[in-house]
């Protein structure tokens, strides 16, 4: 708040020090919100104070008054009603000013005999477009009814902070705080704070401090305040009311806008009224074009408005002989202020009305409700995500207040409000009534919270760019390209589930059918196209050798066609424009390459591609879809959700953080259903988002973790929050795991995938406890506090490396989990190892399961984690040797068995990570990224122009069998000495951590392994 508030006075001192006087200042449209400046916001401020004449005092003690505006009225606006703090007067200890306005508004909209003679429904729509003033915070009630109520805007003068220091007995919670808590509700609001304090805060001020003088009009009277004998209020009969039967009063200084003529403005042209037939209420409206009277259709606001003015004014000077009745010289002054600024406002307003004789109309029109109240449809309907911001609307509200706050009440970071970060944002809120599919989002324009398209990256200029040329080169024939997408459909999807195969089938054969297979074409959808590629690539990456040769691809094209379709996803994201252009299917191509993301290297390009997937996914509403709905667009949004909800989660033991707030995602989980019908079955019944269902579960424990951790204060009780987790692990994998998925009998009917399912499940079940414990493992080696995480990851490890044997066939599909966790696997053994006695019979056996799953890793083609957990769980067993190998150079060495007992007390060994490490990468600060430099393929956002050597490739695969320190050195030395690759990123700024020279944990190695759990 304050830091909005700053810039909010830097604003108004740069436009004086320019020369601008003091009122065109505040009339800039640099300082206005919404497109309403100070002035205005300013004149319905003092309305809401003149509500308290109502009263028929100036100075009542509970001095709380309110007025609601409709702001889509021309000029400054239209006074609908208002209403005043009537506690003592009816008995109603609710009955506070806002109160009072509401139920007043209520009337006024609902009267039959009205301007407004709205229905229930009717009114109840229309408080979406009023803005209620009120001349002090309101209380917690006030807060939440207007929340309910659904105002467009609220406005409040003095802030509940200032009541409570002058004595006022308050419940010490800020509606900035209710509003924050209100993002459930369908509608939104924006808070605007501290307006015109310098002339709210003094009809507070004076109730409990005997020594304030008593506002205007009133004197002191024993402990109060009570208006003078010659106070006079004007009364103005009008057909506004407040309740019914009950005339408006008005203070002598009442703006002269309260003496306009108050009924709905008429938006029929003169030439449809003078005939009285049924107008479109646009100028030109159709029936005046269809006789070609387009240019004398008109609405004659200007006239109407020149009458009025000139009849307010004439009244204002008829009444000016009764204002030195009053006999004081400063109510005397704030009448002349009051009135000049009024009068430069109608002026300014019949010059508006001049210039543009017409309602703006919004550049595009979108097939929205309008409110009862518009005077034209808006743009974009509010929604529960980010608002468009347009640059009026970033200024301040009162030069003269003592802060400005703006909160738009579902936005995630409501604290964070400030004019330069919503200039630079352009953020817009999604319908989250609505999912976002491609048709819904296509009907919105493109620029939408971005810059204008005028200044977007033209698409057009991707037509010469040889690389989209290049794409084409890239597609096998359709035939091949239907085999890859069935295997995926068949043998992969049940893994991740983010597409919809009916839509994909459908799209893919519109791609051959309409565009003949053409990329280049400008009816193809490059952002589907990633997608296309995406499916492909997981295919390739993961499919058994023998089916990509029944497909007719050859074993040396695996390699290259898999990074090169890699690559391809992301020249489609990128020239589609795919972080302006928010589609859903950007969202799905993202999710479905982490597959083969993993295997190929990717693995930090794919977290930074999952981020942006996530804020896509949030733009388009995919956090708060209907929980009721069953269409497949619906459905198709929530696979999506859930898959970069299970993603972004997972990885918060790498990250200790995470982007998905599990608090704001409302989204319930996939249904069990089958595509075709989309009939909810049991959980027992496997279909392709069963296995993302309960992944889904088990991801959901770890932010739960996470903040259990960081609100624990001590090392007991943040191990007590992973004891607690560990349970609830075990209880949810034991206990709650889908019948298919478990050690029942597998059913004739049951999909193929339902072993791979099964075997997939255990090792990422291990895994995940293991990443429970992960902060105490290191400590758990040495510290015997911790001796259950030792033994449990120990159990897990094992159990890892079992069903990696298993998953070791020729059948199934290999999934990255396989090399990824079991390099975990080995790691955890391998620091087992290096705190185990050789004569212990267990070291033998970790020994031997730790060199059988490097074997299996070394046979392993096409994954970089593999290549990569070779040469590092290589030299851990290597160090480990060393431990109790005698030094070459010193024969009379003894071994570490032979030493382990010195005078009685057994030799602490110990293993210096941090030394290991250096070594590991050559010299001080050389990252692990640079360990795999000359495997990672380049810069994935551009395609090679020359397609890789297979003969090279080939080269980098062979591996020596007996891998050594030495051999490790000189791989880095080469790679140190290799040229970066031509976009001159280094892609040592990717890595977690630069620097390992004084670093001693488990995690390091983890890193170093480049095993991210994403």
């Amino acid at each position: 708040m304050r830091s909005f508030y700053f810039v909010t006075r830097l604003s108004l001192f740069s436009l004086l020090a320019g020369g601008h006087t003091l009122q065109d200042a505040v009339a800039s449209p640099a300082l206005a919100i919404n497109g309403i400046p100070h002035s205005t916001r300013a004149h319905w401020m003092r309305r809401a104070n003149a509500a308290l004449a109502d009263m028929g005092s100036p100075c009542p003690f509970a001095a709380f008054g309110s007025a609601i505006v409709n702001h889509t009225a021309p000029g400054l606006g239209e006074l609908v009603c208002i209403g005043a703090n009537a506690n003592s007067k009816t008995g109603n200890p609710t009955l506070h000013g806002e109160m009072a306005a509401i139920a007043n508004c209520t009337a006024v909209l609902t009267d039959p005999s009205g301007s407004y003679n709205l229905t229930a429904s009717e009114a109840l729509d229309a408080f979406a477009e009023l803005s209620l003033y009120t001349n002090a915070e309101s209380c917690s009630m006030c807060a939440s009814a207007i929340r309910w109520a659904g105002f467009k805007e609220y406005i409040y003068g003095t802030s509940i902070e200032t009541l409570v220091e002058q004595g006022w007995g308050q419940i010490r919670m800020s509606s900035m705080e209710i509003f924050r808590q209100s993002f459930d509700l369908p509608t939104q609001s924006r808070l605007i704070a501290e307006v015109l304090t310098n002339e709210t805060d003094p009809y507070f001020l004076w109730q409990y401090n005997p020594d304030y003088a008593c506002p205007a009009g009133c004197s002191r009277s024993e402990d109060s305040c009570a208006a003078d004998d010659d106070y006079h209020v004007v009364c103005i009969e009008k057909a506004r009311i407040t309740t019914a039967g009950t005339p408006l009063h008005c203070r002598a200084f009442f703006p002269i806008m309260s003496l306009l003529p108050t009924g709905r403005q008429r938006l029929a042209c003169d030439e449809c009224t003078r005939k009285k037939i049924k107008c479109d209420k646009t100028v030109p409206c159709s029936n005046c074009t269809k006789r070609g009277l387009q240019d004398a259709c008109t609405r004659g606001r200007e006239s109407d408005v020149s009458r009025q003015l000139s009849a307010a004014v004439a009244s204002v000077e008829d009444r000016s002989s009764v204002q030195p009745q009053q006999g004081s010289v400063t109510d005397l002054a704030a009448l002349v202020t009051s009135l000049s600024a009024r009068l430069a406002e109608l002026e300014n307003a019949v010059k508006e009305t001049r210039s543009d004789p017409t309602p703006a109309r919004p550049k595009e029109q979108h097939h929205l409700p309008t409110s009862t109240l518009s005077y034209s449809s808006p743009a974009v309907t509010p929604g529960p995500g980010f608002s468009r911001l347009d640059s009026e609307a970033h200024g301040v509200i009162s030069p003269l207040s003592s802060a400005t706050a703006i909160l738009n009440t579902t936005s995630a970071d409501s604290e964070a409000a400030s004019i330069l970060e919503f200039l630079a944002w352009g953020r817009r809120k999604p319908d989250g009534h609505v999912v976002a599919t491609p048709k819904s989002s296509s009907s919105l324009p493109h620029n939408i919270g971005d810059i204008e398209a005028g200044d977007c990256f033209d698409l057009a200029t991707f037509e010469a760019d040889p690389h989209i040329s290049l794409l084409q080169t890239l597609f096998p024939s359709r035939h091949q390209i239907e085999q890859l997408v069935a295997y995926h459909e068949d043998c992969l999807l049940w893994y991740h589930g983010s597409f919809f195969p009916p839509v994909f089938r459908e799209q893919l054969a519109s791609f051959f059918d309409d565009h003949n297979g053409d990329i280049e074409h400008r009816g193809v959808d490059l952002q589907w196209a990633a997608l296309l590629f995406s499916i492909m690539t997981g295919s390739m990456c993961c499919a058994p050798s023998q089916h990509i040769r029944s497909w007719g691809f050859q074993d040396s094209e695996k390699s290259t066609l898999s990074k090169q379709w890699h690559r391809a996803v992301l020249t489609c994201l990128h020239a589609g424009d795919y972080m302006t252009r928010h589609k859903l299917v950007s969202c799905e191509a993202i999710a479905t390459l982490t597959l083969p993301a993993h295997l190929l290297g990717c693995s930090n390009n794919q977290s930074v591609l999952l981020a942006s997937a996530v804020r896509i996914a949030q733009s388009l509403g995919l956090h708060r879809l209907s929980n009721s709905a069953k269409d497949p667009a619906t459905e198709r949004g929530r696979r999506v959700w859930c898959q970069l909800c299970t993603q972004d989660w997972f990885g918060i033991p790498f990250l200790e953080s995470y982007t998905i707030n599990p608090l704001y995602s409302q989204t319930s989980k996939p249904t069990n259903c089958h595509e075709d019908d989309l009939a909810e079955l049991s959980g027992s019944v496997p279909t392709r988002a069963a296995y993302p269902r309960f992944l889904y579960d088990i991801a959901r424990l770890m932010p739960q973790l996470q903040d259990g951790m960081l609100s624990s204060n001590t090392v007991y009780t943040k191990y007590e929050q992973v004891i607690k987790y560990d349970m609830r692990m075990r209880a949810l994998a034991n206990t709650q795991r889908p019948l298919f998925l478990s050690n029942a009998p597998i059913e004739p009917e049951w999909p193929p995938w339902v072993p791979w399912g099964r075997r997939s499940l255990t090792i990422s079940s291990a895994h995940k406890i293991i990443m429970i414990h992960r902060q105490f493992l290191g400590q758990s080696f040495t510290n015997l506090a911790f001796s259950i995480t030792r033994k449990t990851c120990v159990a897990a490890a094992k159990t890892i490396l079992k069903e990696q044997k298993q998953a070791d066939d020729t059948e199934g599909p290999h999934l990255w989990i396989y090399d990824a966790f079991s390099v975990t696997a080995c790691i955890i053994l391998c620091f087992d190892l290096l705190h185990l006695d050789p004569e212990d019979q267990r070291y033998a056996e970790h020994r031997k399961l730790i060199e059988e799953a490097v074997e299996i890793l070394r046979n392993v083609t096409g994954s970089m984690i593999a290549k990569r957990g070779v040469r590092l769980v290589s030299a851990l067993l290597s160090e480990a040797d060393k431990l109790y190998t005698p030094d070459a150079e010193n024969p009379r060495k003894r071994k570490a068995a032979d030493s382990s007992l010195i005078g009685g007390i057994k030799r602490q060994r110990k293993f210096d990570m941090a030394s290991f490490i250096k070594r590991f990468c050559g010299e001080a600060g050389q990252t692990p990224a640079a360990l795999s430099r000359q495997e990672t393929p380049a810069d994935p956002v551009t395609i090679s122009a020359t397609p890789s050597d297979p003969q090279s490739n080939a080269q980098n695969v062979e591996r020596s069998s007996d891998v050594d320190l030495s051999y490790t050195e000189r791989l880095l030395k080469e790679a140190q000495d290799r040229t970066r690759s031509r976009t001159g990123v280094s892609s040592d700024l990717l890595s977690p951590r630069g620097n390992f020279e004084n670093v001693s944990s488990f995690e390091n190695l983890l890193f170093l392994a480049q095993t991210y759990d994403i």
